[in-house]
């Protein structure tokens, strides 16, 4: 069925495909809901459910601005999808889409430095799923969610701070990065578990090499 819509996609007239671009988006919050309202303590279900429904918001973007023609670039399609997409962070309690948010607001910091000038306007948003961090940190430093949160977020805030201060203050970003690796491994120190394995330890393994790779 997928194929052959694909296939007379073009012959369709706008309304249809205005229609077939909001379906997944529609199934993908009826499917959510149902997950938060039925299924809340199944981790399967919400991060499944908020992941769909993440990635159907820029398939409906991109699907709406192809059928119109719509203006625009990159820079805003991506900074549009991460601010719709991160509400589902606290909603549905799920770390796929705070992951997903995290990579995209990578990309959209590297984006928007050339026509913008800057990207400071990434940080409150990169600020969102931290308390949601904070208390999977706090319940299991060391549990799949705490894990893939922290090398999602570890890496993304260091390429991130360095693309930031680069553009507007060229050659401070090392002893910035320095410290920020620094803190890094303190925050892997708090959790003070040695038994756990290196790839537990992504706060560890940024900082440190982190550290190395500036000296």
């Amino acid at each position: 069925m997928l194929l052959r819509l694909a296939h007379t996609w073009q012959e369709l007239s706008r309304p249809v495909r205005t229609v077939w671009a909001f379906f997944p988006l529609l199934a993908g919050q009826l499917l959510t809901g149902w997950a938060r309202q039925f299924r809340a303590a199944s981790a399967a279900w919400r991060e499944g459910a908020a992941t769909f429904l993440c990635l159907a918001i820029g398939a409906c973007m991109a699907l709406v601005g192809h059928t119109y023609h719509m203006p625009g670039t990159m820079t805003h399609v991506l900074l549009v999808w991460i601010v719709l997409g991160l509400p589902l962070v606290s909603l549905v309690q799920a770390s796929l889409p705070a992951a997903l948010a995290g990579i995209g607001l990578t990309c959209w910091v590297a984006s928007a430095q050339q026509p913008w000038g800057q990207a400071a306007l990434c940080w409150p948003l990169a600020a969102v799923p931290v308390p949601y961090l904070w208390v999977a940190l706090r319940h299991n430093p060391f549990g799949q969610r705490s894990v893939l949160l922290s090398w999602v977020l570890s890496l993304c805030l260091s390429i991130a701070v360095g693309l930031t201060l680069e553009h507007r203050l060229p050659g401070r970003w090392i002893g910035v990065d320095t410290g920020l690796c620094a803190v890094c491994s303190l925050l892997d120190a708090y959790a003070d578990d040695t038994a756990a394995a290196c790839w537990q330890r992504p706060w560890h393994a940024v900082g440190v090499g982190g550290l190395a790779g500036v000296s």
